[in-house]
């Protein structure tokens, strides 16, 4: 469940962080490596299509921080740097590490998702990236998930995580 979140988040970091603003298609889950023990995955892979009709962009460094009422509870950090091919389109690997604060926020964190109660979820994210000989860091503070998402995207990621968790 919490990976739709995180492939929605993720896909709109992609979107705020070139000024051609490449556009983002679908988004899947490609590799997940989960640790010995505990049910969150230590590292995700995700996959985007983008249509990049900018110039080539490179993510050098991300991160995204979830939080529930106000406390960090997940933290998916790039683990190596990601090209953006410029005017083309195709496939954006992106490897993610992910961190997850062992308390009692992870699990209310994953009920609210579960629920789809979004209005105590929280999204922020930093990334660094180099366009051409620009080099820019990129930072969103803290915002309810609800106003990062429009409605639809709401509704959408909803059934979704509804339909997961029958």
């Amino acid at each position: 469940m919490v990976r739709i979140l995180w492939l929605w988040a993720v896909a709109l970091v992609m979107v705020g962080c070139s000024a051609g603003r490449p556009a983002i298609g679908d988004v899947a889950l490609v590799g997940t490596d989960y640790p010995v023990a505990g049910e969150w995955p230590s590292r995700v892979e995700l996959a985007a299509d983008v249509d990049n009709a900018g110039g080539r962009v490179k993510l050098l460094r991300g991160r995204l921080r979830v939080s529930y009422d106000g406390r960090r509870v997940v933290v998916l950090t790039l683990e190596r740097k990601v090209v953006i091919r410029g005017r083309e389109s195709g496939q954006v690997v992106l490897p993610l590490r992910v961190s997850v604060a062992r308390s009692s926020q992870s699990l209310a964190l994953r009920e609210a998702l579960r629920e789809g109660e979004l209005e105590r979820v929280g999204v922020d994210w930093q990334v660094a990236l180099r366009r051409g000989v620009a080099y820019a860091e990129l930072e969103q503070p803290m915002r309810p998930l609800g106003e990062v998402l429009d409605a639809a995207q709401r509704e959408h990621l909803i059934e979704i995580l509804r339909s997961i968790n029958e």
